[in-house]
């Protein structure tokens, strides 16, 4: 009787076992597939799910969110964005505005030559 107990007791150390193994599985895909079903907006910086994308290409083989480049459909729109070397034109021109308009806080005031 004892060991039928004992066999039992196994069988159930050896399902739980094989539980868990299976859920670390699970949760280890999850997160190396997170940024392919949540990407990263390289737009507006939001975390979204994967059908909110218009574009979303892999740069590197690499899981991770520096790995693609994604662009949202609401910023693609907004913006009239319909490829990724578009989306990189318009990142050139914010910067070079940013820029310039850094530049300008940084001048002095001009003078009124009214007075």
């Amino acid at each position: 009787m004892k060991i039928i107990i004992s066999k039992d007791i196994f069988m159930v150390m050896q399902m739980s076992i094989n539980v868990l193994m299976l859920a670390v599985l699970a949760l280890i895909i999850i997160l190396v597939f997170l940024p392919d079903i949540f990407p990263f907006c390289s737009s507006c910086k939001r975390i979204k799910p994967r059908t909110a994308f218009k574009i979303h290409k892999p740069l590197s083989p690499i899981p991770g969110y520096s790995s693609n480049k994604s662009v949202c459909k609401k910023c693609c729109m907004k913006y009239g964005i319909y490829s990724l070397s578009e989306f990189k034109r318009l990142e050139r021109i914010k910067k070079s505005v940013s820029l310039h308009v850094s530049l300008e806080k940084d001048k002095p005031p001009l003078k009124n030559h009214m007075d």
